[in-house]
């Protein structure tokens, strides 16, 4: 019975994984044949200014520096705020922001999640246990793989 739950439970995250996928493939369509654009490039200037921010809190840089990243990483916010409502108009340009940063910090979580995976394989050595039932597939270079199929529609 154990055995049945747990096959279920996993059934059910691929099923919604492949809906979440479907879902964004379609939001992805929608703007680049509606409005001429695609989302993706202001998810991944998102994902920089996340980053510049997250380097910015880091110990060890002077103030001028958080200053500048501060700076650059709120221009970038600003472009992608501005090019989605230049674009799309202020409702569709609004829910693209809206989609942007939820698929940014989705991005962001992929790449942790790839990264914790693939440290936990170097670190213990992982090969024929439960850990290599989950994290078994993750690798840098199969995740970059999967994302370059998903960018590409």
């Amino acid at each position: 019975m154990e055995l049945l739950t747990l096959a279920a439970i996993i059934a059910g995250i691929i099923a919604v994984i492949i809906g979440l996928i479907v879902v964004i493939k379609k939001i992805s369509a929608f703007y680049k044949q509606r409005f001429q654009f695609s989302i993706w490039s202001g998810v991944l200037l998102l994902v920089v200014a996340l980053a510049l921010l997250l380097i910015s809190s880091a110990d060890g840089t002077t103030q001028q520096t958080v200053y500048v990243m501060l700076v650059i990483a709120a221009i970038l916010a600003l472009l992608t705020i501005y090019n989605d409502i230049r674009l799309a108009g202020v409702a569709w340009g609004g829910l693209a922001v809206l989609l942007q940063i939820i698929f940014a910090l989705g991005f962001v979580f992929l790449i942790i999640f790839a990264l914790i995976g693939f440290v936990m394989k170097k670190l213990f050595n992982i090969h024929s246990s439960l850990l290599a039932s989950i994290f078994g597939g993750l690798g840098i270079k199969g995740e970059l793989l999967l994302l370059l199929h998903f960018l590409h529609l």
